[in-house]
């Protein structure tokens, strides 16, 4: 493993007073990314910050080819803790691997993606999400609106045969309009709220941030209801700026203009899309 130089700027930690080695080993467990760091404890010394360098000449291709080869063997190590060794063997050349991917990745993408399964030892098989959920269905045209954290992607399809899809009307959109940009308004309106205040700090308007995202932004109905977004102790309390009992105040108006983007951007490319379906299939992180 290799130091960081850029953690020299922060304060040192105090040794370890313990007698015994320890192995200490800290999940973040996220919605979108979750990571995993870890420590060794020795007495008398003090915990080192350290990076693994990274790979000298790698190209992206051969990172993605990295990952899906490190998930490829913990999917088969965790089978095989479940179900036994011999019945995974059974399986060997029977696996079919989908690689999902956004809408709008054409040839020169896929080309990419294939390249990398192709490197990790993996069957090539190339299918978006949307074109997936069209396969169970037996609807002559069906709209496709996967609403994500990140992107929303539309499409809209005709049935041509029992085994064949076609895109139908405009092409394929995905939009960069996910509920996380729903956050990300909502971080900027609470910043410019407490401006000036003493919650104007970046560890409370995080806490505001957060727990718009978890709890206001799921419980939100329309412009009618006024929420409380908590932050703080009961203690913090500022009139002037809407704050009360450790809570901000964000009226329905408010919260419906970080949606609105999103849904006017929705509206505008399903409206441009509905003369050819029968059905239309939501599905994605933004409908919770």
């Amino acid at each position: 493993m290799a130091s960081d130089d850029s953690n020299q700027a922060l304060p040192q930690r105090e040794p370890y007073n313990g007698l015994h080695r320890r192995l200490i080993i800290a999940f973040d467990i996220g919605t979108t990314f979750s990571g995993v760091s870890y420590t060794i404890l020795d007495h008398g010394q003090r915990p080192q910050r350290k990076l693994p360098a990274l790979p000298t000449n790698k190209t992206a291709t051969q990172v993605f080819s990295d990952l899906l080869e490190y998930l490829y063997q913990s999917t088969q190590e965790y089978i095989q803790e479940r179900h036994g060794t011999s019945f995974w063997s059974t399986l060997i050349g029977n696996i079919d691997f989908i690689v999902g991917h956004p809408n709008g990745w054409e040839g020169e993408q896929q080309a990419v993606m294939r390249n990398a399964v192709l490197a990790a030892g993996l069957v090539h098989i190339f299918i978006s999400a949307s074109e997936a959920l069209c396969k169970a269905m037996s609807h002559h045209g069906i709209m496709v609106i996967d609403c994500g954290g990140g992107t929303i992607d539309i499409s809209t399809y005709t049935r041509v045969s029992n085994s064949s899809l076609k895109e139908n009307g405009p092409p394929p959109q995905c939009l960069l309009q996910g509920s996380v940009l729903v956050t990300q308004r909502a971080q900027e309106h609470l910043s410019q709220t407490v401006k000036g205040s003493d919650y104007g700090n970046p560890t409370d308007i995080k806490n505001m941030t957060d727990y718009f995202d978890r709890v206001t932004k799921l419980a939100y109905t329309g412009s009618h209801k006024t929420h409380f977004v908590k932050f703080g102790k009961g203690s913090d309390k500022d009139d002037r700026y809407g704050i009360i009992r450790g809570s901000i105040k964000m009226s329905g108006t408010e919260i419906e203009a970080f949606f609105e983007p999103s849904i006017r951007e929705i509206v505008r490319v399903v409206s441009e899309q509905t003369r050819c379906m029968n059905v239309n299939i939501s599905v994605g992180d933004y409908l919770s």
